[in-house]
């Protein structure tokens, strides 16, 4: 490698942080360990001061590099920040997220020492160390686990040791993305991490766990997941069918994906649940209710994936019910359904 380049570019992309989040997040960067790095901050038209302090912090340290661009969503930040990367390798950090101070220097020693393509560590969420099943032990990922990472980042059903959903928690090679076309999907407003794991997944060669807690994560009470969004249903649509074509291209015939879609189908259905009638801001009559319901479940994806039904994925009576009456299009029972989860 150049040696004028540095070794890791950390791409944090940003808009409407609090300001004492954001220095955080900043400060744990730039008083890392291993200096070999370049900080790409990514203001993405945050109306905030957020663009201010990013400024104020490159004025002090020569390794941070601010871009100003207008609003046009995570993914367009992120895929921006991996254009303009130098480093041979590239890490994402939310800007409200933070480092361990020997963060980097750990795990690019093991990304190089195992060389492998893509390595995931360990994350703390809220204070608290994932506690997950399998235990955490360190490896190599064999085919069967990329898998089930996969199956896992599609549905959220299977349980892994390691969290193949986010951007983060992951060290990867930038050449391996630049020449595998792995990016983020522009315009998808909800899950686009998803997509990118799918696609990390699939091509690596070499995919090395290692059991170290160095990334701490920030619960998000703005989050699109959480906040009453009227826009979510598209959002969720917009997912289902990135996620379509993926399976097309790489496993159209194995059933695990197959159920992992209706999975992921029946499950978006929760989210509805939250944001429509168990939202405290929500007041939409049953009416506005049902046809956003029933947009839903009459999609092309849903229906498409919908009949792939399995008790290994549906194991519980809630998910059950909730595949039943998206089969069926059983509104009434549904809409009262809800009604009830509301008052208890």
């Amino acid at each position: 490698m150049n040696k004028n380049h540095p070794s890791v570019s950390v791409i944090v992309p940003i808009y409407r942080i609090k300001q004492e989040y954001l220095e955080q997040c900043i400060e744990s960067l730039v008083l890392q360990t291993y200096q070999d790095i370049e900080i790409i901050l990514i203001d993405d038209g945050s109306p905030d001061n957020c663009g201010k302090i990013c400024d104020l912090y490159a004025e002090r340290y020569a390794a941070i590099r601010v871009i100003h661009k207008e609003n046009e969503g995570v993914s367009v930040a992120r895929n921006l920040g991996i254009d303009v990367s130098q480093g041979e390798y590239i890490m994402f950090v939310d800007a409200d997220d933070w480092l361990e101070r020997d963060c980097i220097e750990t795990v690019l020693k093991e990304i190089q020492l195992r060389k492998a393509e893509v390595l995931y560590f360990q994350r703390c969420k809220e204070g608290l160390i994932n506690q997950s099943f399998p235990p955490t032990k360190s490896r190599y990922l064999d085919n069967a686990e990329i898998t089930d990472f996969q199956i896992c980042a599609l549905s959220s059903r299977q349980r892994v040791d390691f969290d193949p959903k986010a951007p983060w928690g992951k060290i990867i090679r930038r050449d391996y993305c630049i020449k595998n076309h792995i990016s983020f999907p522009p315009g998808v407003k909800k899950a686009q991490d998803v997509i990118f794991n799918l696609y990390l997944l699939e091509y690596a060669a070499s995919f090395y766990c290692l059991d170290y807690v160095g990334y701490h994560h920030r619960l998000n009470p703005g989050s699109i997941n959480v906040r009453y969004n009227p826009e979510i249903p598209d959002a969720m649509v917009q997912v289902l069918s990135e996620c379509d074509k993926f399976i097309n291209k790489f496993h159209s015939t194995e059933q695990l994906f197959l159920e992992g879609m209706c999975f992921r189908s029946v499950i978006q259905l929760g989210t509805i649940e939250k944001l429509y009638t168990l939202h405290s801001e929500s007041n939409m009559t049953y009416g506005e209710i049902k046809k956003i319901t029933l947009q839903y479940w009459d999609n092309e994806f849903v229906r498409k994936y919908i009949n792939y039904f399995s008790s290994k994925f549906f194991d519980t009576f809630k998910y059950r019910f909730r595949y039943y009456i998206a089969k069926n299009k059983l509104f009434p029972v549904y809409y009262f359904y809800r009604i009830y989860l509301r008052k208890n």
